[in-house]
C-alpha cells in the first residue's frame, strides 16, 4: 500500500500548523508517550502540553533566523505492517521572500489511531 500520498498531507499539515503557531493542533498530531532519539539524548514526550513547550521554543529559534515558512518533502516512506509506517522528511525553511534559510531531516516512525497517522518517534538526521 502507497502510504506516501497521506505522510505528505500530514507534513504539510504539520508544517502549516508550526507557520501559523498553533501549537494545539500541532501538539494533537502526536501520540503519546512519544519519544525523540538523538544522539545526545533520549526523551519520552508524555503530553500535548510538553509538545506545545517544546515547539514555542523551536518558534523562538525560526524566529530568529528568520524562517517563517517550512516546505516539507517526504524523501522516503515505507509500511512495514498494518498501522505502522515510517518517513524520512526533508523540511525546507524558508524567510518571508521565500529563500531557503536551511534544512532539516528526521525520520518519523508512525501509528495509525482512527484512520489518522500520528507521530509517535522523531529522530534528527544529519544533513
Amino acid at each position: 500500500m502507497d502510504i506516501s500520498g497521506d505522510l505528505s498531507a500530514l507534513f504539510e499539515t504539520y508544517s502549516t500548523l508550526l507557520a501559523e503557531g498553533d501549537l494545539d493542533h500541532l501538539a494533537r498530531l502526536y501520540v503519546y508517550p512519544a519519544m525523540v532519539i538523538a544522539p545526545h539524548a533520549r526523551l519520552v514526550v508524555a503530553d500535548q502540553d510538553q509538545t506545545r513547550r517544546f515547539f514555542a521554543g523551536s518558534l523562538k529559534g525560526y524566529a530568529e533566523k528568520g524562517i517563517v515558512a517550512s516546505q516539507p518533502a517526504v524523501t522516503w516512506s515505507d509500511q512495514p505492517g498494518r498501522g505502522v509506517a515510517a518517513a524520512y522528511v526533508t523540511f525546507t525553511n524558508l524567510d518571508a521572500e521565500g529563500r531557503e534559510v536551511n534544512q532539516e531531516h528526521y525520520c518519523y516512525q508512525l501509528v495509525q489511531i482512527d484512520g489518522w497517522w500520528k507521530i509517535a518517534t522523531i529522530t534528527p538526521l544529519l544533513a
